[in-house]
């Protein structure tokens, strides 16, 4: 009798370890679906920052690249001042134009000996259509 007690004890702790075996395995394959989710949502947030961290640096070129192109313009527009006054012509005159003189004091100034040569063609062509002589 005593064997068939410990037989017994036996295949009962067989039996118990074998539950606590499949309910070990059956919390692993819950675990790892759960790790493969998270990693799946990892990867989405990754690359969501990632487009959007794409976005801004494209909207930060592109300001960039307006930036270049007014400082360019600008710079040309110096340039220009510069050799006008290298020259030595005559003196400036401010004319009317598009654009703010307070940021870009540059784009008003233009030479008075061209303002005043075409201010003589159109007396010119004035006083040619009267048949008078100037």
């Amino acid at each position: 009798m005593a064997w068939r007690m410990l037989v017994q004890r036996l295949e009962e702790r067989a039996s118990k370890n074998g539950r606590s075996l499949s309910e070990q395995v059956e919390s692993n394959r819950q675990l790892k679906l759960q790790l493969n989710e998270l990693q799946k949502q990892l990867q989405d947030t990754s690359l969501t920052q990632a487009h959007q961290t794409i976005a801004s640096l494209k909207n930060d070129l592109k300001d960039l690249h307006q930036q270049l192109h007014s400082h360019q313009s600008n710079h040309r527009r110096i340039q220009e001042v510069t050799d006008w006054l290298q020259d030595g012509e005559s003196q400036p005159t401010v004319v009317k134009v598009e654009g703010d003189l307070l940021q870009n004091p540059a784009i008003g100034i233009k030479d008075a000996a061209a303002a005043d040569a075409a201010h003589d063609d159109e007396d010119r062509c004035q006083c040619s259509q009267s048949g008078t002589m100037c």
